[in-house]
């Protein structure tokens, strides 16, 4: 009897030490309390892949493992200190757990039977391979959008509305001409109309997510007839991309629906008055968090909103249902329109959100793995916000940068510029050659240029700033009158640009430009930053990491 009782001990303790053995061996690092596990090694070295083409190798492996290792010493670090639990912790919980309520709620019950079939792959290949010039005119409201189709319809033209309706003199000069565009450039809504239409159709009003457009196709180019061999070479992008949009076109019309079946009826005086909080940027994250509306009498918060079925909303209850949308919402509010559909989207919101609620939707392995993930996310962001923030430096410092980097501290410091943009990459080489071989730059811009309203004036833009140029403002400053540089790549097209001289503006005295110093050092200095403040994480966190299983780890 105590024979076989000592078995049973001795297998149940093999038995445990193998346990842990296959647990550790599927262990890379322990951070804390929180290990990271070769699957979730496996997955983000898929997804780097994936998306930059890289090779698999050991210095590819190196850097994927020490990005989870550093993200989880940040997490870790948040919740040291206790960033995980504070007020904006909480509100940042809800809002992630509406935005996975309703992700888990359109994919199961709207993308449940999706699926892409060839035809409609081949059909998106030969869409994305054209272009269509276009022009539109633009009016935030179906009203007023319908009220210039009328007058188009009695005679009036693009070109004389379009003076009327834009403020952008590319747009109202030209007749609101956009000239030659694919189809991933455009809002999906309009692009699916542009394409679909003829040579000289004018559309209806076309719903947006800016407004309403209507559109005059006048031309399309490309190849309506591609081979089957270049469809194959390019068949894996082409499903990444049309299964994005075809994901978000049924989401959309879904919600859309929806809306329309709850006939929201709004009181045009409450509307008004919710429409008088919206300023240049939309709804504000200070003003919402603080109910803090300087225009706005407290009193009127009451006033009615909306009814739907048997629901009403007042001002109040919009505002603060408000709180949890994104501030990429919030700031697409320039409309009243805009404003109503942003509070119908409100509604549906909290519709779905039930709905995946009965479902059991919300207490899924998988929803609480997607929390985790978006949850993460946040916490590093306010650790890099906090490095960002307590970064500091001497008036000696910002006095050195400053003298060094006048140009950038130049109160309307301007270039005149001209250019050449094309979307091929021989066509770029082809300029770069003629250029070099002494060839007009004007006279390469009126032929290659695919911005006719440039195009026209031989490339030339005007007077731009070092903002308005972003990334190429310090190279395109630097130039001397009549010299050029090029190409620069930006997406997929190629810049030529040519300086046709320069006018210098006042500098800005050194304690007005302090913030804008700072802020180009703390840019320039970040990097070395983060570095500092790992290091500093390290010496409260214990950190055990077994790099050497990297070179071991086999995948399909």
């Amino acid at each position: 009897m105590i024979q076989k009782s000592l078995t049973l001990i001795f297998a149940v303790f093999l038995f445990f030490i193998n346990s842990c053995s296959n647990k550790n061996e599927d262990v890379l690092a322990q951070i804390g309390d929180t290990e990271i596990q070769i699957d979730e090694f496996v997955n983000r070295l898929k997804e780097v892949r994936q998306s930059s083409n890289l090779p698999d190798n050991g210095q590819i492996r190196n850097t994927v493992f020490n990005e989870l290792l550093n993200e989880n010493l940040f997490i870790s670090e948040a919740k040291r200190i206790g960033l995980d639990k504070d007020s904006i912790a909480v509100k940042e919980i809800e809002k992630i757990k509406i935005k996975k309520s309703l992700d888990s709620f359109i994919d199961q019950n709207v993308f449940s039977n999706f699926n892409i079939s060839d035809d409609e792959l081949k059909k998106y290949f030969v869409l994305s391979s054209s272009k269509v010039k276009a022009r539109h005119l633009y009016a935030p409201s179906y009203e007023e959008a319908d009220s210039l189709y009328e007058l188009l319809k009695n005679g009036d033209t693009f070109d004389n509305l379009a003076q009327t309706v834009f403020k952008d003199p590319a747009l109202s000069k030209t007749g609101g001409d956009l000239g030659y565009f694919s189809y991933d450039d455009m809002d999906y809504a309009f692009a699916e109309k542009a394409f679909s239409m003829k040579e000289g159709e004018i559309s209806k009003p076309v719903k947006t997510k800016y407004g309403y457009s209507i559109i005059k196709v006048e031309d399309r180019i490309g190849n309506p007839f591609p081979t089957e061999i270049e469809f194959l070479k390019q068949k894996n992008k082409l499903y990444k991309e049309y299964k994005a949009r075809k994901k978000d076109i049924l989401a959309m019309n879904y919600v859309d629906s929806l809306s329309e079946s709850l006939n929201i009826s709004f009181n045009q005086e409450g509307l008004a008055l919710a429409f008088s909080l919206v300023g240049r940027s939309g709804l504000q994250n200070q003003d919402l968090e603080q109910n803090n509306w300087k225009t706005f009498d407290p009193s009127n918060g009451n006033k009615l909103l909306l009814r739907f079925e048997q629901t009403e909303w007042t001002i109040n209850e919009f505002l603060e249902k408000a709180q949890f949308t994104s501030e990429r919402q919030r700031k697409s509010i320039k409309t009243r329109e805009n404003l109503k559909d942003f509070i119908s989207g409100i509604i549906v919101r909290q519709l779905l959100i039930k709905k995946a609620e009965k479902q059991g939707l919300t207490t899924t392995s998988e929803f609480n793995e997607a929390f985790k993930k978006e949850f993460d996310l946040f916490l590093i962001k306010r650790i890099k916000d906090k490095i960002r923030s307590e970064m500091s430096f001497t008036d000696a410092e910002m006095k050195s940068f400053y003298n060094d980097n006048e140009y950038l501290f130049r109160e309307s410091s301007k270039v005149n510029v001209s250019e050449i943009i094309v979307d091929n990459e021989n066509i770029a080489i082809d300029i770069y050659k003629k250029l070099n071989d002494g060839r007009k730059f004007d006279d390469l811009a009126k032929k290659y240029s695919i911005n006719k309203y440039t195009a026209v004036q031989g490339g030339e833009v005007g007077y731009v700033t070092a903002e308005d140029l972003g990334p190429f403002s310090s190279e395109i400053f630097s130039l001397n009158k009549n010299e050029w540089k090029g190409p620069f790549k930006k997406g997929s097209y190629y810049f030529f640009l040519k300086s046709n001289g320069k006018i210098d503006g006042n500098l800005v005295d050194f304690e007005k430009a302090k913030p804008a110093i700072k802020e180009k050092l703390v840019a320039d200095n970040y990097t070395s930053a983060i570095n500092n403040e790992l290091k500093k994480i390290r010496k409260n966190i214990k950190v055990t990491a077994y790099p050497e299983k990297l070179r071991n780890i086999r995948y399909n």
